[in-house]
């Protein structure tokens, strides 16, 4: 994964925690994320809800309660989030 494309990785990974928290109504599920997970290109595992440390590894820590408000819809905007393992 080059410069360019971690920093979509970390783009991608922080919107989830803001929009789509760890136990919110639209959060991704273990299950869903190992699905991701198991068909992916890169290397790297995609893990929106841990942090990753100043070496570029992965950190266990959770975000705050002073985080962003997430998304209220009752249901996801199926032309962006794949949904189909649920």
């Amino acid at each position: 994964e080059d410069e360019v494309g971690q920093g979509a990785r970390a783009e991608i990974e922080r919107f989830v925690r803001e929009r789509l928290p760890r136990g919110g109504a639209l959060a991704y599920v273990p299950a869903e994320l190992m699905s991701l997970n198991a068909r992916r290109a890169s290397q790297s595992e995609f893990r929106p809800y841990s942090t990753r440390d100043s070496a570029g590894g992965l950190s266990p820590r959770t975000l705050g309660r002073s985080d962003p408000p997430a998304l209220t819809r009752s249901e996801p905007p199926m032309d962006c989030v794949d949904r189909t393992d649920r």
